[in-house]
């Protein structure tokens, strides 16, 4: 059966170092084995911004650098104590589906307004546990996901941000109504947040 691809989108995404990924993976299962199709749906990102074109490692750099300083307030760690939903722009890739999963203390990030290639900055940073469709939120709510962590805190100082190219593959018209969920990605140029142990002023 002939494999129809869409274009790609392309995100900014912040990625926890893995050593602090075990707890998402155990949150997944749960998701998945609660009836969430979209489970394994994106990589294990926070997602920053979508973009209309991949970032140099310039501009990396200087978000890379903000994030940064903003972590200090909590000596450099990037926590989740709680779970929430961030939709994805009407009339995109994800058409009607939010990310959900660990949601970050990270505040508003100004040099994203600041980046031409930012089309879209998402409002809140969750660490992507899965793809949530209209359908999903009762599913959420009916195993109590939506009002409960379901996970233990996860924290970190260790990230890179990258580039990361996400594209839909649809099988033919039978497929249609999981296509959201069958999808594959890239990562392109990646850049370590600073130490947390630099200086800044």
């Amino acid at each position: 059966m002939k494999t129809h691809k869409k274009p790609a989108a392309e995100f900014l995404v912040l990625l926890p170092h893995r050593d602090s990924l075990k707890v998402l993976e155990n949150f997944r299962k749960t998701l998945f084995a609660s009836g969430l199709q979209g489970a394994y749906s994106f990589p294990p990102a926070i997602p920053l911004a979508q973009l209309s074109g991949p970032l140099n490692h310039d501009e990396l750099g200087k978000i890379a650098a903000e994030i940064r300083k903003l972590s200090l307030i909590n000596e450099g760690k990037i926590s989740a104590n709680d779970s929430s939903l961030v939709e994805f722009p009407r009339e995109e890739l994800f058409e009607n589906c939010a990310f959900y999963g660990p949601h970050f203390d990270l505040t508003e990030i100004d040099s994203l307004s600041c980046n031409e290639k930012v089309m879209h900055s998402f409002p809140a940073y969750v660490l992507c546990a899965g793809l949530i469709g209209p359908d999903d939120e009762r599913i959420l709510e009916q195993n109590g996901i939506m009002s409960a962590p379901g996970f233990d805190p996860i924290s970190f100082r260790a990230a890179q941000l990258a580039n990361l190219s996400v594209r839909r593959l649809e099988t033919g018209a039978s497929a249609l109504c999981n296509a959201v969920y069958s999808n594959e990605w890239r990562f392109g140029l990646c850049c370590w947040l600073p130490s947390h142990k630099r200086k800044y002023h």
